[in-house]
């Protein structure tokens, strides 16, 4: 790459938004526009951001081949043209109708339109509609890039600090941001920045021209929503977002996991389908998917689960460790209700837990203890027992696993007044017996 674009006399942007969500080709045009070589080609409807909107573009989208060959040409005039016309990769179109673009014919197919739709012959409303497409395609893609160099640098981060892979990002950054490594930092600046560029300026660019084309909020459904999302992500930006360096990527309302509400891009390309002007342009602007949401690969959970398990092992070993030290009852109870809840987690993770008998035994001492609860009892135990007593009613697996969280708690409070039964014994040996069964079933095995 360095070889290229050193020894080049020219370098050809081709921007498109899948070029212009990709977070590493900056360096490389920028490097081309300093030395006086950079040649921006557009071939597909989308926004060139930053710096790049400032530079003059050839536009090829809305040409057939031999307009786009001209026009291609003229923008790189004054450097040598090859003396033989080069053989195009497949039938002229007057040979045949132009079909759209598939997977078994992109040898031969022209990557463009049919028949050339001038952009600046559309009549304004549709040239706003295909302007407002351009900017939502590349807000998406870029959006969704930047969301997969995130889901990288979590796992980076998580597996070498050995952490719980299912938190929140935001407060996954807010907890750990300090604990990243200079090559972690530099990805989440990269991250960042995306923010703060591409999608900052795209999401003005929608709002200005939502506001300045309003027949656009009167045709196309969810144009107003997107306004309104567009609002509140541009005031969140300047209150939160430029005040919180731990943030990358911004996040609005219910629907986490989206860069614009869903359905509207599809909506404006449904739009343009209907009143038929940009017919042979829509055939290279596939409709979107119905969902813009994130979608994890489907190798997520294998490496989620096994980040889990580590995570698992080393906060139940660090915890029954400082239990055989600690002497402080509230402190004790504090552990044990922590180690109860991550020995939860390890049953839903798939450990089997039915051979441990005692823990019938515990699920009936706890419905004695409900059975005899009277009004006068410490507040606390009563609430505890509230508690215990939704958890038995509406287990989640069965009655144990729901009862778990609670019974450090419980056996504490039981433990103040008289008690009729054991729950303090009972708990103490069910812990020590799930407690080794969690970490030899958590352990690798060779």
């Amino acid at each position: 790459m360095h070889h290229a674009a050193v020894e080049c006399k020219k370098t050809i942007a081709v921007l498109s938004p899948d070029y212009l969500a990709s977070m590493y080709t900056e360096d490389e045009w920028t490097a081309a526009w300093v030395a006086r070589k950079l040649i921006p080609v557009r071939v597909r409807v989308c926004e060139p951001p930053g710096l790049l909107s400032t530079i003059g573009y050839c536009d090829l989208v809305g040409l057939n081949k031999a307009d786009a060959r001209e026009a291609l040409i003229e923008a790189v005039s004054g450097t040598r043209i090859r003396p033989t016309d080069p053989v195009f990769p497949g039938p002229n179109l007057s040979e045949r109708a132009f079909r759209p673009v598939d997977s078994e014919n992109l040898h031969e197919a022209f990557p463009g339109c049919g028949s050339s739709v001038p952009l600046d012959k559309l009549s304004a409303q549709i040239r706003s509609a295909v302007d407002l497409l351009g900017l939502l395609r590349t807000t998406r893609m870029a959006f969704d890039a930047q969301a997969r160099v995130r889901d990288d640098l979590v796992l980076r981060v998580q597996n070498r600090l050995v952490l719980n892979p299912y938190m929140q990002y935001e407060e996954f950054f807010s907890r750990y941001f300090e604990c990243f490594e200079p090559y972690e930092r530099k990805i989440f600046a990269t991250i960042r920045s995306f923010t703060s560029s591409v999608l900052y300026e795209n999401n003005k660019k929608v709002l200005r021209l939502i506001e300045t084309n309003s027949v656009l909020e009167r045709r196309i459904q969810g144009v107003t929503e997107l306004k309104n999302h567009l609002i509140i992500w541009l005031a969140k930006y300047d209150d939160v977002f430029m005040s919180t360096p731990q943030m990358s990527l911004l996040y609005v309302g219910p629907d986490a996991g989206v860069p614009f509400p869903a359905q509207v891009e599809g909506n404006i390309w449904r739009y343009l389908k209907e009143k038929g002007e940009t017919d042979s342009l829509l055939l290279v602007e596939p409709p979107p998917s119905s969902t813009t949401e994130e979608t994890p690969s489907s190798g997520d959970w294998y490496v989620k689960h096994s980040l889990e398990k580590r995570w698992l092992l080393k906060e139940i070993s660090e915890i029954n460790a400082r239990l055989l030290e600690e002497r402080d009852k509230t402190v004790l109870r504090d552990l044990e209700t922590t180690l109860a809840t991550r020995l939860q987690t390890t049953l839903y993770a798939g450990l089997d837990i039915q051979h441990i008998c005692k823990s019938t035994e515990i699920v009936n001492a706890v419905k004695s203890i409900i059975k005899e609860a009277q009004p006068d009892w410490p507040k606390e135990l009563l609430s505890v027992l509230a508690e215990a007593q939704s958890a038995i009613e509406h287990p989640h697996l069965w009655e144990f696993d729901s009862l778990l969280p609670l019974l450090p708690s419980l056996a504490f409070q039981e433990e103040q007044r008289n008690p009729q039964t054991d729950l303090k014994q009972l708990w103490k040996s069910v812990r020590e017996d799930l407690t080794a069964c969690a970490i030899d079933w958590l352990q690798p095995k060779r």
